[in-house]
Parts: structure tokens; sequence; C-alpha cells
């Protein structure tokens, strides 16, 4: 088919939706799909001069398209959803997969079939005009399918009354090189211990700084964070000189520090912001991509014991501990460094579950694996 991907995330970006939105057109075009990706430029800022399949390091097998929008927010949503139908108009994809909430709204008044994918609740949204738009979505006759993060944002969703052909599709991760990594700071010998992604509130970074407290002897290395976030946190973790701040890491690199550790955390709160406005929490139904890129690495893997982790996570591919209690990561993290055989059975678990489920080529497969026909009908 030719597809056309529509997402309201500028590129290139430090978001990890960014990283899903590129990944996921290279898998619809690893699967045979002419792919075309539409996204948004902001004039009011100095273009980048990152090649983008470059920065992200995936294949230049789709085309992209940037369309012009002031700033961001409403206006930019509005003036992105009008220019995207127009261009359709010129493309004629045979589908729309759209994560633009915007524009898949006008898109429900035009005889064009489109996939919706959700990453947070619409219908729940602080912003009114977003809850009008996901229920318009809804009810189209257009829509084809409605794509959900997680099983548990699906069931949001059904809650209230609405029945399209919802469609649960955890997060995903390419498959790397295991042999390829870089040389960390720290000390020679020293169990590494990793966390990748942002340092908002709700991400457990308190969490990492006690364990680096109690387990002297091992090194702790946080991968992420905007410049002001990282010197707030150094000025907290002032004195702890196991504990290493590395910043920002390009996605094409990334997996090369993921590969050089030893042990990976994923210390979720029971609050989860996914931006420094604290706008609203995701942590009852997201579905953090670091997980299944950590999966990716054959890494053992640390997560915070919460009900939609449970999707994926379990006993027998991970150690889920309790969100808020520092003993409980100690500990876990102890009973890993001496016992190398359940590092192994853990991280292989997580790694053939990732190879037979979660990979972006299987989950792009089955984002379009449908009838063609319409939901309402």
């Amino acid at each position: 088919m030719h597809i056309v991907y529509l997402a309201t995330i500028f590129i290139p970006s430090k978001k990890a939706s960014s990283v899903h939105v590129m990944r996921m057109c290279q898998a619809f075009a690893e699967n045979g799909h002419e792919v075309d990706l539409i996204y948004p430029v902001n004039t009011r800022k100095t273009p980048s001069t990152e090649n983008p399949y470059t920065f992200y390091g995936v294949s230049q097998s789709f085309a992209m398209h940037p369309v012009r929008v002031a700033g961001s927010g409403r206006l930019a949503d509005h003036m992105y959803a009008v220019k995207s139908v127009s261009l359709l108009r010129k493309l004629n994809p045979d589908l729309v997969y759209s994560r633009s909430i915007t524009a898949s709204y006008y898109l429900s008044f035009y005889n064009r079939q489109f996939i919706f994918e959700s990453h947070q609740d619409y219908l729940h949204s602080f912003r009114l005009e977003h809850r009008i738009q996901i229920r318009r979505i809804l009810q189209s006759k257009n829509l084809l399918r409605f794509v959900c993060i997680s099983d548990a944002l699906r069931k949001r969703y059904e809650r209230k009354g609405n029945n399209p052909a919802f469609l649960v599709l955890h997060d995903g991760s390419d498959v790397f090189d295991l042999g390829e990594k870089t040389a960390l700071q720290g000390r020679p010998g020293a169990m590494k211990i990793g966390y990748f992604g942002s340092l908002h509130e709700g991400r457990g970074i308190e969490i990492i700084m006690g364990i680096a407290r109690q387990l002297p002897q091992t090194d702790l290395f946080i991968f992420g964070g905007e410049p002001a976030e990282i010197n707030a946190w150094k000025n907290q973790a002032d004195g702890i000189d196991n504990l290493y701040f590395y910043g920002f890491v390009a996605p094409q690199k990334v997996f090369m520090y993921r590969n050089s550790c030893d042990i990976l955390l994923a210390p979720y709160q029971k609050t989860v912001f996914v931006s420094s406005k604290k706008a609203y929490s995701t942590a009852d139904y997201m579905s953090p991509l670091k997980v299944f890129e950590y999966m990716a690495s054959k890494k053992p893997i640390i997560a915070s014991d919460l009900p939609v982790l449970r999707e994926v996570l379990n006993e027998k591919n991970s150690i889920l501990v309790s969100p808020v209690n520092v003993e409980e990561w100690v500990s876990a993290i102890t009973t890993l460094m001496n016992d190398e055989t359940l590092r192994s059975e853990l991280s292989g678990a997580s790694y053939s579950m990732l190879l037979d489920k979660y990979t972006w080529k299987k989950r792009a497969e089955m984002a379009v694996a449908f009838t063609g026909q319409p939901l309402s009908e």
C-alpha cells in the first residue's frame, strides 16, 4: 500500500515520540509499503541542519514532507492539519496513519480512510477541544482502526461506550548489534547500572540517587535530560561520586550505551509526566519506549511494579519492585550482582519476547492488518 503517516512531532527532536514515528515509518517501508511522513517545522526557530535519517539511525526508505507552522500549540496544530489534508490530495495514498488528533478530526469530515493511534487519554484531556475531537474521530465512518498504546488505555476509551475496532499495540524496538559498545566513565570492574530517558517528575531519579548512595561499589549512569534539569539533579546529588550524568545521546548511538551497561532501570513513579509542564500523567496507561529498547539490549531489567508495565513485564523477564521503596531496588540489584545465571535468564527471556512480539516491523505489520472495511459498516 501507499501509506501517509501524519505526526505533529517536530523532527529532529529529543522526544521519544519522534523516535517512535521515525521507526514506524521505517518499519512500514521494510514491510513493502510506500511511505510518506508529513511532519511540522516550527517557523519561529532556526531550521535544524541535522539529517533526520542519520540523526535517528534509520534508512532513507520513506519520504519526508515538512510543513511550516507558526510555533507550537493550538494554532500550530490547526495549521498542520489544514496543510496536511491539502498535501494528502496530491499524494493520494491508500491509507492515512495518524498520530495527530487535530488532523484526524479534519479527516473525519472527508472521504479518506484513516487509522488513528492514541498515546494518551483524549476523552479526559484538559483541553476541551481534544475531548470534542476524539468523540468525532471515534464516530467517523472513515476510521478503519483505533490503535491504543496499552490495554489500560483501550479500556479507558471503551468505558465511554464507543465501539470501534480497538487494537492494542505496545511500543517496540529495532534489533541492534549486541556486540557494539562504548566506553563508559566509572571504575573498571564496577557493576554498571543505567537509566535512559527524560528527567521529568515521576521518572524516579530520586530512586537512582538513593541506590547510588547505598551501593557505592556500583557505578550508575543517567542518559537523557535537558542541561537545566541535569544541573538541578546534580546539585541534589552533590557528594555522590558513583553517579554520572551523560545528558542527551542521539538516537542512532544510544543503543551502544545501553549495550555497555550491566543492569537497566525503569523506576517509574505512580505519577509520570511527559513534560516539565506537568499537564497530565500517563502512569496508568503508558507503554514506555525505553522498556522495549532495554529488552533489545539483552540486559536484565529492574522496573517499577505498576499494573500497566505488567502488560509486558513479569517475574520471568524482569524484576519488579515498589516504585518508592529504595530498599527493594537495592535488594534487586544486589541479587542480580550475585547471580549471573539469573541475569542471563531474565535478559534472555525479555530479548526472546522482543523478537517474538515487539519489534517495530511486527508492530507495523499488525497495525495495518485489517479487512479494509470502515469500522462503522
